[in-house]
């Protein structure tokens, strides 16, 4: 298989970015801001915000990072999340999960603003995505649409989703369908899974599993997209065993290097849009 250069796809889109978040800079009089609340003691939190910093600033965008510590209440991180949201000189709005308290999160994404809502947890706006009225969408979603429209992959093509979250399975469905391609929804738990994926055009694959997919799982021809990330002996690797690959035709993504760098662009893309959306309120 041929891997799919996503890190020109995602340069091509920071190069559109920096364009228009230079024209917001000049309409805002600053940069564009975007609050991201973490856990002060987690080390995977801290790695993950070093790294969208660097990219932000790229970008001309200020990352400001808020912090909570292990003995936090929820009271008080919900108010950590309800003052930066109110902020008129915050654009966007994360949150890194996940939180200490798991009942907490609908509660977070409840208190965010849709139109702050860079990592789109608010309901309103995965409800705007089912009616086909998308504002933001989750940004691995996101990146997995964008890597299909760039590979050119025909409408009413089949799509098998191997995944079922809020981040990337169900929002993914319904932006395929929005977009004329034909998605069908799987898990690990869906009978003849393997049978599933053999008959699809696409294979989009974030079930989370090391190295699960293998060739046979694919046939010939087929896009293969990898949104998994696993750590197995100290190495970066994804749900599909890209080795085994190598003996089918077709395209696919890497990990590390594939889905991730357009995850992070689709970030500040929904961080434009939602400034933008916000500049008749200011």
């Amino acid at each position: 298989m041929e891997i799919i250069d996503c890190r020109s796809i995602a340069g091509g889109i920071s190069s559109n970015l920096k364009e228009e978040f230079d024209k917001l800079s000049d309409r805002l009089g600053r940069p564009p801001v975007l609050a991201v609340v973490t856990d002060g003691d987690s080390k995977e939190s801290a790695s993950y915000l070093r790294s969208r910093k660097k990219s932000a600033e790229k970008l001309g965008i200020v990352v400001r990072d808020i912090t909570y510590g292990s003995g936090s209440t929820k009271k008080e991180i919900l108010e950590i999340v309800r003052k930066s949201s109110s902020s008129s000189e915050v654009d966007g709005v994360m949150v890194s999960f996940p939180l200490p308290f798991p009942e907490l999160t609908s509660e977070v994404a409840d208190v965010i603003p849709w139109n702050k809502d860079v990592d789109c947890i608010n309901p309103r706006n995965h409800g705007l995505i089912m009616e086909n009225r998308e504002f933001v969408a989750p940004a691995t979603a996101m990146s997995v649409m964008k890597i299909i429209e760039s590979e050119g992959v025909r409408q009413g093509s089949t799509v098998a989703v191997v995944n079922r979250s809020v981040v990337i399975g169900r929002p993914l469905a319904m932006m395929l369908l929005n977009r004329n391609y034909t998605p069908i929804v799987c898990h690990t738990k869906t009978v003849d899974l393997k049978g599933v994926t053999q008959r699809a055009d696409v294979v989009v694959v974030g079930a989370g599993k090391a190295r699960l997919v293998d060739a046979s799982w694919i046939s010939e021809g087929t896009t293969v997209i990898d949104a998994g990330i696993n750590v197995v002996d100290g190495h970066v690797v994804g749900d599909v065993d890209q080795e085994s690959m190598s003996s089918i035709s077709g395209r696919m993504t890497s990990v590390p290097g594939g889905v991730g760098p357009v995850t992070t662009q689709m970030l500040f893309s929904n961080l434009l849009k939602c400034a933008e959306s916000q500049l008749g309120n200011r």
